[in-house]
């Protein structure tokens, strides 16, 4: 079938009396192929208005999902960042805009003008893009694979949406790049980057931070291990390319 939809894990339930169910081959309905629509594209104009926004503020950010946290998706977003001079953020944990991995990025929510959920759902992820962790004008694109949840955003934030667009996600980023003519400096971007890399201290303890788009990343463990003698720790590491 078209891509439609949030790509992700999906889980199935299905009762044991429908599993063991006999079923003549003849009754079975198979769905068609070319059933459903494919989930719209980004027209031009709708992108040319996106852009329009992104310039037109002060201090905007793009939240873009866990379906670009792959090397692809990096790349993509890696590249919007530098034909629109707007930071794109990965939110690729369930903590969203609270984990650790962002540094100091919770620091700048109040400052944003302009949110984009590029693929990103208003959820609790992003609380909501309301008040106390934003500003209360803060204005919100939405450009969601899936119609309810710009129906949500629409619903949650009123007047303060300014465009709700149903496309798939890389599609869309796409076509905001090809059409993206850049009319800022980089004095914003690298703001936040440099937040991003910064590695706040909460208890005492060092937080790893999020590395630019495409990076590898190191992670330090701590093992402990119960002996005869006593709990001994021991250090492990391992590297994974995001």
């Amino acid at each position: 079938m078209p891509d439609k939809g949030r790509p992700g894990p999906v889980h199935v339930s299905l009762p044991s009396d429908l599993l063991d169910e006999i079923v003549d081959v003849a009754s079975i309905v198979w769905p068609n192929g070319d059933s459903g629509s494919v989930t719209p594209d980004v027209a031009p104009n709708i992108a040319d208005d996106v852009l329009a926004a992104i310039a037109s503020a002060s201090r905007p950010v793009i939240f873009a999902p866990p379906e670009l946290s792959n090397v692809s998706g990096r790349t993509l977003l890696r590249r919007l960042e530098e034909v629109s001079k707007a930071p794109a953020v990965l939110l690729e944990s369930p903590r969203g805009i609270a984990d650790a991995t962002l540094g100091a990025f919770p620091d700048l929510l109040k400052r944003f003008d302009l949110v984009v959920l590029l693929g990103k759902a208003l959820d609790f992820t992003t609380h909501w893009v309301a008040t106390p962790d934003f500003a209360q004008d803060v204005r919100v694109i939405a450009i969601d694979p899936e119609v309810t949840m710009l129906e949500r955003a629409a619903k949650e934030l009123g007047d303060r949406l300014l465009l709700g667009r149903v496309a798939n996600t890389r599609e869309a980023a796409a076509t905001l790049i090809a059409r993206a003519v850049c009319r800022r400096g980089d004095d914003w971007l690298e703001e936040v980057r440099a937040a991003l890399s910064r590695r706040p201290a909460i208890g005492g303890v060092r937080f790893a931070h999020q590395q630019p788009v495409g990076f590898i990343r190191r992670s330090f463990y701590a093992l402990c291990v119960l002996t005869s003698n006593g709990i001994t720790t021991q250090s492990l590491s391992a590297t994974g390319v995001k």
